[in-house]
Order: C-alpha cells, then sequence, then structure tokens
C-alpha cells in the first residue's frame, strides 16, 4: 500500500508540472527502490516509484521502462497509465 501512495503521489507531480517532475527529489535512494522492485517484482508500484526514482534522476529510459514494466504487471494500473499520457 505504501508504494501506491507514492506512486499517486508521483502521479499528480508528473501530471501537474512534467518540468519540475524531472528535479523532483525523494526521500528513498534510487538503490533501495531498485531493491524493492527487484525483491517484489510483480507489486506494479513498486515498479511505478522506481520509474519515478529513474525519472529525478533524469534516467528517462530506464523511467519508460520501469512504467511499462508496471503496466505489463496490470495493463489496468492507472498510474502508470496516466504517467505514459503526460
Amino acid at each position: 500500500m505504501r508504494h501506491h501512495v507514492a506512486g499517486v503521489a508521483m502521479l499528480l507531480a508528473l501530471a501537474t508540472a512534467p518540468a519540475r517532475a524531472q528535479s523532483l527529489k525523494l526521500d528513498v535512494p534510487l538503490s533501495e527502490l531498485e531493491s524493492r522492485a527487484k525483491q517484489d517484482s510483480l507489486d506494479p508500484a513498486a515498479h511505478f516509484t522506481l520509474a519515478a526514482g529513474y525519472m529525478s534522476k533524469k534516467r528517462f529510459p530506464d523511467a519508460e521502462k520501469s512504467r511499462q514494466t508496471a503496466l505489463g504487471i496490470d495493463p489496468r494500473f492507472a498510474s502508470a497509465q496516466l504517467a505514459l499520457a503526460v
């Protein structure tokens, strides 16, 4: 649930200010987000949150891949769908 809340918060940041999202700072180190996504590889929220981490580091291809992974796990995962539309 915590990952989902973080994903929704990230989605709001991305949707309301795409340029600002590129300089977004996360409280969790990227290595921790990567570890969480690897540990719970079937959790779309973990992959979406990782995508947000990659966005904050301007690693856009990795962010896209993580969002796509989230959608591959759950095609109805709204946060990832909306972020792809931004």
